[in-house]
């Protein structure tokens, strides 16, 4: 650590603060050393009565020289150099790590609020995240606590993770950090501390939950299935586009296309599959769901290639301005229950929310036990 002539002078001043107090402290352990040996003496009670008179003035010291030095880093020359706005067990943190923590933030909350409302904006945006600092801290201590730690090889991986869940790079990265008044150091911190919760959660929570299968079942039912009103269709749709002006696009070759994927359909393949693979429209990312249409929402040549289908038939071609369509009928009955997604499909992401939730609700409760532990004292009005 680096230190200027400031810091150098400040650590002076308060070793010899803490020298002055070690004397008397020093002096009363010798005075209770000799007191165990001699309690038989004529000079016990006066020493006893002494030793606690000793006792009361160097604790008042002790604890009126901690809160100076708590509450004000103060220089050689009695400058104030930083505040203390919060202690959490051993620990505390700073006015200035508060503001590098808040400044962009609520430089963007300047722009967007005036009078009453802006003050009362930037004290609720402060306490916020001054209540982040803390839990942060207290994760942090806890951590430590374990000997749980963080590489920069892990902070990169997950970076990259980052990068490709949301199929984007460092500069856009960086442009969204901007946008919401972030750096990208605060970012990689923010990174560090979830890598550090992830493995505190794999230490006392994650081997813990267990999902039942009568629970998936149960929000597989009310969340993927509905049931048909009169006149209500699930529908599921193919369809493969053409351009006039190309050749590779053309109208012709749209139409060996869909020939091609109707066979494949009919022929008993997946039709969900099939609309991922092959189908152009935006329907594609959703295996053909263009959901649960009344009669009155399906474009009549649609209803006309439906009409007359049983339930899993497959129409014929139709063709609807630049594109050839096919269509497969899941439901029309009245009453009918369907399910939007096979159960199969949806089993492992359906898990998956659920352990989600149950972690999350874990976490909170393990990290309420960790707060009620832990000494926390916030010294600013907020």
């Amino acid at each position: 650590m680096i230190c200027n002539n400031q810091t150098k002078q400040k650590l002076i001043h308060i070793g010899s603060i803490l020298l002055f107090i070690g004397k008397p402290l020093l002096l009363s352990l010798v005075i209770s050393r000799y007191i165990k040996t001699h309690k038989k003496t004529w000079a016990y009670q006066k020493y006893n009565r002494h030793r606690q008179h000793l006792h009361m003035k160097t604790s008042h010291l002790l604890w009126a020289t901690l809160f100076l030095f708590t509450v004000l880093s103060v220089s050689a020359k009695g400058e104030i150099l930083d505040a203390t706005v919060a202690i959490i067990n051993d620990e505390i943190i700073t006015r200035s790590e508060l503001n590098q923590s808040t400044h962009n933030i609520l430089e963007n909350i300047k722009l967007q609020h005036s009078g009453q409302e802006l003050d009362k904006a930037l004290r609720a945006a402060e306490k916020d995240i001054l209540n982040k600092l803390i839990t942060k801290k207290i994760i942090e201590q806890e951590a430590k606590r374990r000997g749980l730690s963080v590489s920069d090889q892990e902070i990169q991986l997950a970076l990259q993770r980052h990068l490709q869940q949301n199929k984007t790079n460092e500069q856009q990265l960086r442009k969204e950090l901007k946008q919401a008044g972030l750096t990208e150091e605060q970012y990689l911190t923010d990174l560090h501390h979830q890598i550090l919760i992830s493995k505190l959660v794999s230490s006392d929570i994650r081997s813990k939950i267990v999902i039942p299968e009568e629970q998936i079942k149960q929000y597989y039912e009310t969340n993927y299935t509905q049931t048909l009103a009169k006149d209500e269709y699930f529908i599921l749709q193919i369809g493969c586009t053409w351009q006039p002006d190309s050749p590779e696009k053309s109208k012709k070759v749209a139409l060996q296309r869909i020939e091609q994927i109707r066979m494949l359909a009919v022929s008993g393949k997946d039709f969900a599959k099939l609309a991922k693979k092959y189908s152009d429209l935006p329907s594609a990312k959703d295996g053909g769901n263009i959901g649960i249409l009344k009669r009155s929402e399906i474009a009549p040549i649609m209803y006309e290639a439906i009409s007359q289908l049983k339930p899993q038939d497959i129409s014929s071609i139709i063709e609807t301005s630049n594109t050839y369509q096919v269509l497969k009928l899941i439901a029309s009955s009245k009453n009918q229950t369907v399910s939007i997604i096979p159960y199969e499909t949806a089993h492992a992401q359906i898990h998956e929310i659920l352990f989600k939730q149950k972690i999350d609700s874990a976490f909170e409760q393990w990290f309420q036990d960790l707060q009620k532990k832990s000494f926390i004292k916030i010294l600013i009005d907020n």
